[in-house]
């Protein structure tokens, strides 16, 4: 289950006492592609194409000053 993986490696990166399954893994770079992976489903429950997430990504940096 994704939001189980999700919680396991924010705790590897805001938890104070970090489980050991966390110095093997880059936790950051693997929740970012958990949280694209949720992006994606949820997109497809909205009936929102890859390229227009990808757009509205593009846009929410643009906001953000990234």
């Amino acid at each position: 289950m994704i939001y189980l993986k999700n919680h396991e490696l924010a705790k590897c990166i805001y938890s104070n006492n970090k489980p050991d399954y966390c110095k093997n893994i880059n936790a950051k770079e693997e929740l970012k592609k958990v949280e694209d992976e949720i992006d994606l489903v949820v997109a497809g429950l909205y009936g929102i194409s890859k390229e227009e997430l990808e757009g509205f990504r593009e846009l929410m940096n643009i906001l953000s000053g990234k």
